[in-house]
């Protein structure tokens, strides 16, 4: 059984060899699944609230200051 042809002398599903090059095997995705879950770990277990107490403490910016005196009423 042959391939349909195009008019133009091309297969009339070009793209089927594109999809046949890019389906991963299981390890590339398992692979790619621990990445994404490594860098999710990274970046969103970082205690914010202590990474924002540390830069008020260091570099005590007025906007704080601001805040802190009008709680207390000064």
């Amino acid at each position: 059984m042959t391939k349909p042809k195009s008019p133009e002398g091309t297969s009339s599903l070009p793209g089927i060899f594109f999809f046949q090059e890019t389906i991963m095997d299981m390890k590339k995705r398992i692979m790619i699944a621990v990445a994404i879950l490594l860098v999710d770990s990274i970046f969103f277990f970082l205690p914010l609230t202590a990474v924002f107490l540390a830069y008020i403490i260091i570099f005590n910016p007025p906007w704080f200051r601001d805040f802190f005196n009008r709680l207390n009423g000064l």
